[in-house]
């Protein structure tokens, strides 16, 4: 009977030895995980970003901004500026933020129609497949 209490507490000093160790890599694990993500924060930071280059607009983009003929924009000026014309008529959806719903103008410069706009409205990021109509490459 004492052999099988010996092997008995061995056996349980042995798990308690193996939870340590266990909860010791855990720890380890966690702290490299940590530096990764801080090394890969600090590459991203270090980055060169290359500006966006200006490019022609089409008369009818330009006209529907409010700017004269012949302007160069940015396709982030571009899109800041149809942004804040959806805000500006209160197009975005309350209860999704990120969604808004087009009015006649937007419909119009997107080519679209009023009925072909789905039912939960569209993004912010379609617009871009919208603009690229009216966008070229300056040379």
């Amino acid at each position: 009977m004492e052999s099988i209490d010996t092997a008995f507490k061995t056996l349980q000093q042995n798990l308690s030895t193996l939870h340590k160790l266990s909860r010791n890599m855990n720890d380890d694990l966690k702290s490299l995980q940590k530096a990764i993500r801080v090394a890969d924060k600090s590459r991203n930071k270090n980055r060169v970003k290359k500006p966006q280059t200006k490019m022609n607009v089409d008369k009818k983009l330009l006209t529907f901004l409010g700017h004269d003929n012949n302007v160069q924009l940015t396709r982030a000026e571009v899109m800041k500026q149809l942004s804040t014309y959806v805000k500006d008529h209160n197009l975005q959806i309350k209860t999704d933020k990120k969604r808004f719903k087009p009015n006649s103008n937007l419909c119009k410069l997107f080519n679209i129609t009023v009925k072909s706009v789905k039912p939960e409205g569209m993004t912010f990021v379609e617009i871009n497949k919208y603009i690229s109509q009216y966008l070229t490459k300056t040379e």
